[in-house]
């Protein structure tokens, strides 16, 4: 497999959003214009069963290149979160797939699982991936992790469990 393409232009944020911080809040505070990733008419949810019998649900959204994105949301949100509608957006707008992936109990999943997700939902990550793994074996890969999601999803890599 080769490495992913370079993009020409490199990010650079809006004066008033230089830093972290001012990215996260304004990226709660500016209205989003991504369409919702659960009612997407491309969208396909995807039932995943993790090793203790309880689903979560991800939505996929396909792409023409062949990168497939996983995006795993941040604490008390889920796959329509905003954050979660935008980056999709810009993925498919680059030709990737994108799976915006509910954590359990959360969003098209809230009624599949009793337990909560935590920071230590590493194994719920690596279920995804080997599920998606599985699906498209071809695809390259790539995880995205927002917030609480990062930390288990750099949990799954540390404990070997993420499949790549």
């Amino acid at each position: 497999m080769s490495a992913p393409p370079r993009y020409a232009h490199p990010c650079r944020p809006p004066w008033f959003a230089r830093g972290g911080h001012g990215q996260t809040l304004w990226g709660h505070g500016l209205p989003s214009l991504a369409p919702a990733v659960s009612t997407h008419p491309e969208a396909r949810p995807v039932e995943i069963t993790l090793a203790d019998g309880e689903r979560l649900v991800a939505h996929a959204l396909p792409g023409s290149s062949d990168v497939r994105v996983h995006l795993f949301h941040g604490l008390s949100g889920d796959a329509d979160a905003d954050y979660m509608r935008r980056t999709a957006a810009v993925l498919r707008a680059r030709g990737h797939a994108a799976w915006c992936v509910n954590h359990r109990g959360c969003g098209a999943g809230r009624w599949l699982a009793g337990k909560p997700y935590h920071s230590g939902s590493a194994p719920d990550i690596a279920a995804v991936l080997a599920a998606s793994r599985a699906e498209a074996p071809d695809a390259r890969h790539v995880a995205v992790g927002f917030s609480l999601s990062g930390n288990a999803l750099l949990l799954a890599a540390a404990r070997g469990r993420a499949p790549w």
